[in-house]
């Protein structure tokens, strides 16, 4: 599933909070809940817990912190400059939008991308959906996968027997 349905390449530089990134992201699980032969009134908030995945909303943010922070590690000092010019002018350039809304969404401070914090960033974005998610949803999904499990088993076994 990552190779076939990853194709992402550029989003670290779009304004995250663009609206036709929730345009994309609302395609995105439509065509997942396709491929993994879901209803389409199957739960939005499901769907990475069942593709084993980021939600693609903080797929992107997790790529465009990294990029920001790839930036600030530069060896060119060019690009250090820029990056730290559209840190300070933050609303003025895509960068400090950028890093304002990840700071917002994810609770981070300018601090962690000034100090270039990655692992820290990288992993508060990948939890924040695992917070968000009850215990009830989780069993579910144990339910599901283990149902699909044995319903498969099932149809093999009955697959060697003819």
């Amino acid at each position: 599933m990552h190779t076939y349905c990853s194709s992402l390449f550029g989003c670290e530089l779009w304004s995250l909070n663009s609206c036709a990134i929730e345009r994309f992201c609302v395609t995105w699980r439509k065509g997942l809940r396709h491929i993994m032969g879901l209803p389409y009134a199957a739960h939005s908030h499901l769907m990475p817990l069942l593709s084993n995945t980021l939600p693609i909303f903080n797929e992107i943010c997790r790529r465009s912190a990294k990029f920001i922070l790839s930036c600030l590690c530069s060896g060119s000092a060019l690009i250090r400059t820029v990056v730290n010019y559209g840190i300070l002018a933050r609303s003025h350039s895509f960068i400090g939008h950028n890093i304002m809304f990840l700071c917002y969404h994810f609770h981070f401070s300018a601090a962690d991308f000034k100090f270039g914090q990655a692992s820290h960033l990288s992993n508060t974005i990948s939890s924040h959906h695992r917070d968000t998610v009850s215990d009830e949803d989780l069993y579910m999904l144990i339910l599901r996968q283990n149902y699909c499990a044995c319903a498969t088993s099932l149809i093999f076994s009955l697959m060697v027997m003819f």
